[in-house]
């Protein structure tokens, strides 16, 4: 007998525990999230809203790493799932990533301003952090794509 598939639920906790591991921005970590969520492709909605989530429910102050993470892995997923044509329901993650992106990216400017407001009274210096270059270089990338 084979074992019943997961129940939405348990998905959901993996992909959570795997969004975990990839605040180590190691490329395993990116990659497993990515895997997961193209093997996973007929739950695209719900697995792009949790996605979404972590970069709209980050705490208030400045971008961390954990930050460009998941940015890394929502951009794997991406342009995985641009390459997934026989994969049923991957071309919903570009969908709901586009929906979200402008809500993506006024949050990502608040930490952004933040950052900034906080480095300037410490050090005063406009120069970015490394996060913040990250994200710069990674929207630059999406641009050269023309993903969006």
């Amino acid at each position: 007998a084979t074992a019943p598939p997961p129940t939405a639920s348990a998905l959901a906790q993996r992909l959570e525990a795997l969004l975990d591991a990839a605040a180590s921005m190691s490329r395993a970590d990116v990659t497993a999230v990515m895997a997961f969520c193209l093997d996973n492709a007929p739950a695209a909605r719900a697995h792009a809203s949790q996605v979404i989530s972590r970069l709209l429910d980050r705490p208030s102050g400045s971008l961390e790493g954990r930050d460009v993470a998941i940015l890394y892995c929502l951009s794997d997923i991406l342009y995985n799932a641009s390459h997934a044509h026989k994969t049923p329901g991957a071309a919903v993650y570009r969908s709901a990533f586009q929906d979200a992106l402008p809500s993506i990216t006024r949050r990502l400017h608040q930490a952004t301003t933040s950052e900034r407001s906080l480095g300037n009274r410490l050090r005063r210096s406009r120069l970015p952090s490394a996060a913040e270059a990250s994200v710069r270089q990674l929207f630059q990338v999406w641009r050269d794509w023309e993903v969006f």
